[in-house]
C-alpha cells in the first residue's frame, strides 16, 4: 500500500476508535480530499454523522455499508493507527490532495484558450487550495496584532498612519488612506475626479520611500497621464506641453526638473482598455510579487469589463466584493473612481447617484464625491467625504488648478456659490465633525 493511501487509511481508522477525532481534523479535511473512493464515502457519512452525535465506530459504520464491511472491519482498523496522531494524519491527506489538484490543473490550463486565459488559470489554480481552513481564532491573536500596529504607527514620523492624499485638510479627517480599504471617488464627467486621483497617486508615491503605486488606466493612455504629472510636478500649463511651441523660456528648466521628479516616482501604469476584474487582481498580484504595492488605483469602475450576471447590479457587486478582497488579502487601499448617474443633476450627490451603487455602499470603506456647485465658477469644487466606516465625515471647499493639475484648499467660499463645505484649518471646527453620517 502506498504512503498516501496509508495515511487516508489512518485518518478514517483514527475517527471510527475514538470519536474525538473527528473534531481535531474537521477544519482541515473534506471527503473530496481522499484518493480512494471506498475512504471518500466512509468520511462523508463521518462528517455526516459526527455532528448530530450519532456513532462513528466501524461497527455501525459496516451495517452503513454492507458492500465494505469487510473492508472497515479490517483494512480500516489494522493496528499502529494512534488517535493522538490524526491530525498529521489528515495533513497528509490534504498536501496528497492539493499536489493531485495542481497536476490535474496543470492539464487544464494546458488546454485554455480565448481573451482571458491568465484570468481563468488563475481561478483554476485558487481551486487547488485545501478546502478547508481555520479561520477561528483566539482574541489574543488580534490583541497581539493590534498592539504590534498601534506600537508601530506610534513610532513612525508625523501623525498619518496611512498614506497622504496631498490635501491636509483630508488627512486630518481619515488619518491617511489605510491598509485593506476600498475607498470610491466618484463625480459627473469633466469635473476632476481623474486629476485628484492622481494628485493623491503623486502624494502617496512621494511620501515614503517605495510607496509603490499600481494605476490602471482604463480610459486614459499612459502617456496622458505622464503629461499630467508632469503638468503637477513642473508646475506647467498643460496646453503647453500639449503644444511646445508655445512654451516660454522659464517654462523649460521646471519641464527639465519635472522630467527629472516624475520618472523617479514609484508609479506604475497599466492603460490596456477592457480587461476583466479578474485580468486586473491577477496583474495587480504579479506586480506586488515583484514591487510590493502600497496603494491601487483604478480609472473607473464602470470601464472593467463586467462578468456574466443577470443584471448590472450583480455584476457590480462581484468587482467591488473582488477589489474589497484584493485590498485585505495585499493589504493596501486600492483607490476607484467611479461616474455618478444622471439622477438629480446638478445637485448635491449622494449614495443614490452612485451607479448601481448597493455593492458600492457596502463594500466601500470611504466615500466620496467630488462636486461642482455651480457650472458657473468651474475652478470651486467641493469633496464630500460622505462615508467613512472608522472616522468622521465632512466637506472641503477646494480651489481646481485644472492647468496645472493642482488642488488646494479654498480660504473662502466665492459670491454666488451655496455651499456648507470647509474652507482652510483657520475657519474650520473638525471636533463637530460628524461621525458616520
Amino acid at each position: 500500500m502506498s504512503a498516501a493511501f496509508n495515511s487516508e487509511l489512518a485518518v478514517i481508522g483514527s475517527c471510527m476508535t475514538d470519536p474525538k477525532a473527528y473534531w481535531a481534523i474537521a477544519d482541515v479535511l473534506t471527503a473530496d480530499d481522499f484518493a480512494d473512493g471506498r475512504l471518500h464515502k466512509i468520511f462523508q457519512k463521518i462528517v455526516e454523522r459526527a455532528p448530530l452525535g450519532s456513532a462513528i465506530d466501524a461497527v455501525t459504520l459496516a451495517d452503513e455499508f454492507p458492500g465494505l464491511a469487510d473492508f472497515i472491519l479490517t483494512d480500516c482498523l489494522q493496528e499502529g493507527w494512534r488517535a493522538g496522531n490524526v491530525r498529521g494524519y489528515a495533513e497528509r491527506v490534504v498536501s496528497n490532495a492539493m499536489t493531485r489538484r495542481i497536476r490535474m490543473a496543470g492539464q487544464q490550463i494546458a488546454r485554455l484558450e480565448g481573451d482571458d486565459v491568465l484570468g481563468q488559470a488563475q481561478r483554476i489554480l485558487a481551486a487547488c487550495a485545501p478546502n478547508v481552513s481555520s479561520g477561528v481564532k483566539h482574541i489574543k491573536h488580534f490583541v497581539k496584532a493590534s498592539s504590534e500596529d498601534l506600537m508601530r504607527k506610534y513610532s513612525d514620523d508625523g501623525t498619518l498612519t496611512g498614506l497622504p492624499s496631498g490635501i491636509p485638510e483630508l488627512d486630518e479627517m481619515t488619518c491617511g488612506w489605510q491598509p485593506t480599504d476600498l475607498i470610491i471617488l466618484a463625480a459627473r464627467p469633466s469635473v476632476g475626479k481623474t486629476a485628484l486621483a492622481l494628485l493623491f497617486t503623486m502624494a502617496a508615491a512621494q511620501g515614503k520611500k517605495n510607496n509603490n503605486v499600481l494605476i490602471f488606466s482604463l480610459e486614459m493612455s499612459g502617456k496622458q497621464l505622464a503629461d499630467r504629472a508632469l503638468s503637477n510636478a513642473g508646475r506647467l500649463d498643460g496646453t503647453r506641453l500639449r503644444n511646445p511651441k508655445t512654451m516660454e523660456e522659464e517654462d523649460w528648466p521646471r519641464l527639465t526638473n519635472a522630467f527629472a521628479i516624475v520618472g523617479e516616482l514609484p508609479i506604475y501604469i497599466c492603460d490596456e482598455a477592457g480587461l476583466t476584474i479578474d485580468a486586473i487582481c491577477a496583474r495587480a498580484r504579479q506586480q506586488h510579487a515583484q514591487t510590493p504595492l502600497s496603494m491601487i488605483v483604478l480609472d473607473y469602475l464602470t470601464l472593467i469589463k463586467m462578468p456574466k450576471a443577470n443584471t448590472m447590479a450583480e455584476a457590480v457587486q462581484i468587482v467591488s466584493g473582488a477589489l474589497k478582497k484584493l485590498a485585505k488579502e495585499l493589504r493596501i487601499p486600492v483607490f476607484v473612481l467611479s461616474q455618478l448617474n444622471r439622477d438629480g443633476e446638478g445637485q448635491r450627490p449622494g449614495m443614490k447617484n452612485l451607479r448601481d451603487s448597493g455593492a458600492i455602499e457596502q463594500d466601500a470603506d470611504v466615500i466620496m464625491f467630488l462636486h461642482r456647485p455651480n457650472q458657473q465658477m468651474r475652478s470651486f469644487l467641493e469633496l464630500i467625504l460622505e462615508k467613512q466606516r472608522n472616522g468622521p465625515t465632512g466637506d472641503i471647499a477646494l480651489e481646481a488648478d485644472m492647468a496645472h493639475m493642482t488642488f488646494r484648499v479654498a480660504t473662502h467660499i466665492p459670491e454666488g456659490v451655496t455651499s456648507h463645505a470647509r474652507t482652510s484649518f483657520a475657519d474650520a471646527a473638525w471636533d463637530d465633525l460628524e461621525e458616520g453620517r
